[in-house]
C-alpha cells in the first residue's frame, strides 16, 4: 500500500511540476508581451515629448496653446474680412454685354452700340450710343434686376441678356 501511495504521490508531483512549468512559461510570455507594449509606449512618449522633461513640456504646450489661440484669432479676422469683401463684390460691376449695330440703314457700318454693365444682382446700367451722319447721341438707362423703368430698345435688351448670361 505504501508503494501505491508513493507512486500516486510521484505522479501528482509530476503533474504539479508540469503545471508549474506551464504557468512559468505563460508568465514569461505575459512578461514579454508587457515588455513589448511598454517599449512601444516609451517610444511614443519620447517621440511626443522629444526627450524633454516636465517643465520643458509645460513651456512647449503653453507655447503651442498660445500659437493656436493666436491663429484662431487671425482666422476669425480673415473670415470677417472675406465676408466684407464678398458683400462688396456683390455690388461690383461684373457682368458685361455689348451689341454693335447699324442704327440707320443708309449708313455704312455698325458704329452704334448698346453696352450693359451689371452687378451680381443684375443691377447696373445700359449705355447706348447711336451714330448718325451729322451727330452721335449717347444716353444711359438704369437697370434693376435685369429690367429698366424706361423703355428699352431691342439692342439694349440683347445687351442686358448677354450681360446676365456672362455672369453664369
Amino acid at each position: 500500500m505504501n508503494e501505491l501511495l508513493q507512486k500516486i504521490g510521484s505522479i501528482n508531483e509530476i503533474y504539479i511540476l508540469f503545471g508549474l512549468l506551464v504557468a512559468a512559461i505563460a508568465g514569461l510570455i505575459w512578461v514579454l508581451i508587457l515588455h513589448i507594449r511598454l517599449s512601444n509606449y516609451a517610444k511614443s512618449y519620447k517621440r511626443l515629448t522629444g526627450g524633454r522633461n516636465g517643465e520643458d513640456l509645460e513651456k512647449m504646450l503653453s507655447s503651442y496653446l498660445s500659437t493656436v489661440e493666436n491663429n484662431v484669432s487671425k482666422i476669425s479676422d480673415f473670415e470677417e474680412r472675406i465676408d466684407r469683401m464678398e458683400k462688396r463684390t456683390e455690388l461690383s460691376l461684373q457682368k458685361v454685354g455689348i451689341i454693335r449695330y447699324n442704327a440707320f440703314s443708309e449708313m455704312g457700318s455698325d458704329q452704334s452700340f448698346s453696352l450693359a454693365i451689371l452687378d451680381q444682382h443684375d443691377d447696373g446700367f445700359v449705355i447706348t450710343g447711336i451714330f448718325g451722319r451729322n451727330d452721335t447721341v449717347t444716353y444711359a438707362k438704369p437697370i434693376e434686376k435685369g429690367a429698366s423703368r424706361y423703355p428699352l430698345s431691342a439692342e439694349e435688351m440683347q445687351a442686358i441678356d448677354r450681360a446676365v448670361k456672362s455672369g453664369v
